[in-house]
């Protein structure tokens, strides 16, 4: 029986597989179907065959078989496990106007007439802007002094580093003196800020930026010795065998500028507070109210100042420890609650202690006042005005191109999103 009969009595012929189960029942595969007969030899009777055509990603065919006549019914066909794992490894998100990009969003057109006004208007908010700071940092005034060449002692004269740096060293930690006289050209009105100036100084190194400990400076131990090294003992972590940790530890520390001012008029000294010029929120957060230990204390091994009494208290060691973004910095040194008048001379006595000479370097003293905008800074207020003229310029060019090589534009009913609001409309 390997054909079937159809129904006008001629064998109809399909590409089917036929095999046997122990039953006696026969199963009639085909590529996308499959149907199975069952039936008992012995008695004659045919066996009932129901087939079903299935589609492809379903599990097979429904097998029906007749009963009472000792066939056993057919398994349940189990789900291809390819369909599972396609549905799985689909990656397509769920339909959303989110996903799809399809929510309400601001499609400007650049016309030319729209950049013109866009560009004018820039010109028209930045130029004044920039004239605002460029008058309030043409305000501030600033008195400058170097003088570390000055303040070389017997070798102030000459003009190698190396000369200056051994007359620093045989001074000892006193250092060598000098006289400043700075003229007062125009007033200096109240508050006056007196700053260092440093040169080709790298603070932002990242073998001093990295060689500090946060948790030592608020309080608490040394997590790690490599976070100080190579400043951690008072020996440079190099020849004491008893070694005595420093507090507080690492390069940005040790390298404390340390350098003094002693301010003078007429002969009556001035006063320069250090309090309230660091940020109160460094003050208070970030410096425990520790005293110093073993900091810069023996001559032998000192880079810098000292620190007398808490470290929290030091407020000019909290403004060393903030990094300068540039070799060429100022950094301020303390306060004068008085205005000074012009033609008036300030004698400003110097300590020169800092070791500016090992690495080329200079120093100054800045005396400024200051402005809404902070010090003289003419930087930002000339960045606006360019800005806003070049947009001047920019919209002139395009006025002049728009008129000269007019062109017709295009018709803005064929762009897509507005002929869809059209036709929801």
């Amino acid at each position: 029986m390997g054909q079937a009969a159809s129904s006008s009595g001629q064998p109809e012929t399909h590409n089917l597989a036929m095999s046997s189960r122990n039953d006696g029942a026969l199963i009639l595969e085909s590529p996308n179907t499959r149907a199975a007969a069952a039936g008992v030899a012995s008695s004659g009777v045919a066996g009932i065959v129901s087939s079903a055509a299935e589609n492809n990603n379903r599990a097979g065919p429904v097998v029906e078989s007749a009963a009472g006549h000792g066939a056993s019914p057919p398994e349940t066909p189990k789900s291809p496990a390819g369909s599972e794992k396609a549905s799985e490894r689909s990656k397509e998100p769920r339909y959303s106007r989110f996903t799809q990009q399809e929510l309400p969003a601001c499609r400007p057109l650049l016309t030319p007439g729209r950049v013109v006004v866009v560009l004018v208007v820039i010109g028209t908010i930045f130029i004044p802007i920039g004239i605002a700071a460029l008058v309030a940092s043409t305000s501030v005034v600033e008195i400058k002094q170097r003088y570390d060449h000055l303040c070389a002692g017997p070798v102030a004269s000459t003009t190698k580093n190396s000369d200056r740096q051994q007359a620093l060293w045989d001074a000892g930690t006193e250092g060598t003196a000098c006289t400043l006289t700075l003229k007062v050209n125009e007033k200096l009105d109240a508050p006056v800020f007196v700053y260092y100036e440093l040169t080709n100084f790298y603070q932002n190194h990242r073998r001093i930026s990295k060689s500090l400990s946060s948790t030592q400076l608020r309080g608490g131990d040394v997590l790690e010795e490599n976070e100080c090294e190579p400043a951690l003992y008072i020996d440079n972590n190099k020849t004491l065998t008893n070694k005595e940790e420093v507090l507080p530890c690492g390069l940005r520390a040790a390298t404390y500028f340390n350098d003094s001012y002693a301010l003078q008029v007429g002969g009556s000294p001035v006063a320069v507070s250090d309090k309230g010029i660091a940020f109160k929120t460094d003050v208070d957060t970030k410096y425990t109210s520790k005293e110093a230990k073993h900091f810069n204390t023996v001559p032998q091994f000192r880079m810098g100042g000292t620190i007398n009494g808490s470290i929290k208290e030091d407020e000019r060691f909290v403004i060393w420890m903030r990094t300068a973004a540039l070799p060429t910095f100022r950094k301020l040194w303390g306060k004068i609650d008085r205005s000074f008048n012009k033609g008036e001379e300030i004698t400003v006595q110097v300590n020169n202690r800092y070791n500016s000479y090992g690495y080329g370097g200079e120093k100054a003293i800045v005396l400024s006042t200051s402005s809404w905008l902070g010090g003289k800074n003419p930087f930002l207020g000339l960045a606006y005005i360019v800005v806003g003229a070049f947009c001047y310029v920019a919209a002139g060019a395009f006025v002049v191109l728009f008129v000269s090589q007019r062109r017709e534009f295009g018709d803005l009913n064929r762009l897509s999103w507005v002929a869809a609001k059209g036709a929801q409309g």
